[in-house]
This record gives C-alpha cells, structure tokens and sequence, in this order.
C-alpha cells in the first residue's frame, strides 16, 4: 500500500515537471495552439478605417496599421489594442485618413509597457516569429461611393463652418448696425432739436423786433420831446415878466395914487376958491 502512494506521488513529481516545462512553449503559441499571425485582403474603404481579417496574438498586445515607404512598412496611421488568441475582422481607424487608394502594412506589436497605452518608438515592440516580424501588406481602394459620401461630408463640413462664419459676422454686424441706428436716433435727435431751437429763436427775434421798432421809435420822440424842452428851457429869459396878480396889484396902486393926487388937486383948487 505504501509503496503504490510512493509511485502514484512519483508519477505526480514527473507531471508538475513536464507541465511546468510545456509553460514557455503554451505562452509562444496561441491558445489555439498557433503561432502569432495577421491576415489581411485588399479591401474597399471610405479611407477613415480599414479592417484586418485575422489576427493570432500568443500576448495581448496591439494590431498597428503602417503606410507603406517604398515597399516597407512606414509612419504608424493607426493601431487598436487586441488580446491573446485570435480576433477576426479587427477594425483600425486611421488618422489622417487616406486621401487616396493606398499601399498599407497590418503589424502585430506586443503591449509590453504602460498597459493599455501604445508606446512606440518604445516598449511595444514589433511581433516577430522567429526572425520575421508578424505582419501582411495589403491594398486599399477608395470607393466611389465613399468618395462623394466623403465629399459630401467636406462639402456640409464647409457649409457648416460658412454658415457658423455667417453668424458670426451678423453677430458682429448687428451691434454695428444698432450702433448705426443709435448714431442716425441721436443725428436725428440733434437735428430736430437744432431745428426747434431755431425755430424759437426766430419766434423770439420776430417777437422782439417789433418791440425793438417800437423803441426805436419811442427812443427819437422822447429824444425830440427831451430836446424841445432843452431848448425851450434855453430860449427862456432869467426874469419872466410880472403878469396875472401881481400886474393887478400894480394897478390899483397907480390908480389910488392918481386918485389920490386928483383929490389934493381938487382941493387946493377949493381952498384958491374960497381964498379968493
């Protein structure tokens, strides 16, 4: 009984030992039990994404879109992350999109650095199996349809920014033309005031020219009256003579007098009389 517990843990030791000597060839291969791979077809796109037919990852790690330079992969146009195994129908977004029908690069990278963040030039480095670096050129066609779809895009794009220019301007224009109105109000304003201000001070000089005649005219008569008086005032003799009163007066003393000397008179002609 003993003895079969020891073969049983014996046997037990030689199955951990192999597995876990299988681990470093499980991690090269996928869990399908390939090795990493990319598939991709020439394909119709509107230029803004492609999509790679298959990808095999023994890691997590990224399927990079490259343009083409010269036959070889070039610049990086876009890259979506993809886990260990295999994915079919991987869609990369690319920016810039394609203006054109382009020659590409599908390439599989690892996610060896900052998880989840595509770091190359860096630590997410290109697959390779064995020497050759995993990856499948292929060619992309721009639609017809695509194109006008994408015309059409640029040409509401444009609309869309002409008008948002438009109200921009008639948001500019219309304080300007508030200000215009403002300016022609208070024109108007000063002008009308200008014109009533005139009128009232022709109203008034009509009101008081007449009055201004009228002095004018009154002015010379009291002059003329001022100057009579002057000279009636010159032509008059220091002494006025004694009249009214003061000539009766006179008068009746000179006839007392006469009457008086008439009386002596008559009686020293009596006396002579009586003498005689």
């Amino acid at each position: 009984m003993e003895q079969q517990l020891r073969k049983n843990l014996q046997w037990l030791v030689v199955l951990m030992m192999a597995v876990t000597s299988l681990l470093p060839v499980q991690q090269l291969f996928a869990q399908d039990g390939g090795a990493p791979s990319v598939t991709a077809s020439d394909q119709t796109s509107d230029g803004s994404t492609v999509t790679v037919d298959s990808v095999t990852a023994t890691v997590d790690g990224w399927m990079v879109i490259h343009a083409d330079a010269d036959g070889a992969p070039g610049p990086v146009l876009g890259q979506t992350a993809v886990m260990a195994g295999v994915t079919d129908n991987v869609v990369v977004a690319l920016e810039p999109a394609l203006e054109a029908d382009s020659s590409l690069w599908a390439m599989l990278h690892v996610d060896e650095g900052t998880v989840g963040v595509y770091e190359f030039p860096g630590a997410d480095v290109p697959v390779k199996n064995g020497d050759a670096i995993v990856m499948a050129p292929f060619m992309v066609t721009l639609g017809q349809a695509m194109l006008e779809d994408s015309m059409t895009e640029g040409a509401m794009a444009e609309a869309a920014t002409t008008d948002e220019a438009m109200v921009e301007e008639a948001m500019v224009e219309e304080p300007m033309a508030e200000a215009a109105m403002t300016d022609e109000t208070v024109t108007d304003e000063t002008v009308a005031e200008a014109a009533t201000t005139d009128e009232t001070m022709v109203e008034e000089a009509m009101v008081e020219e007449p009055m201004v005649e009228e002095t004018m005219v009154e002015e010379p008569m009291a002059e003329a009256a001022m100057t009579d008086e002057t000279m009636a005032a010159d032509q008059a003799p220091d002494h006025m003579p004694v009249t009214g009163g003061e000539s009766n007066n006179g008068l009746n003393m000179a006839l007392i007098a006469a009457l008086v000397v008439f009386l002596l008179g008559a009686l020293a002609v009596a006396s002579r009389r009586r003498v005689a």
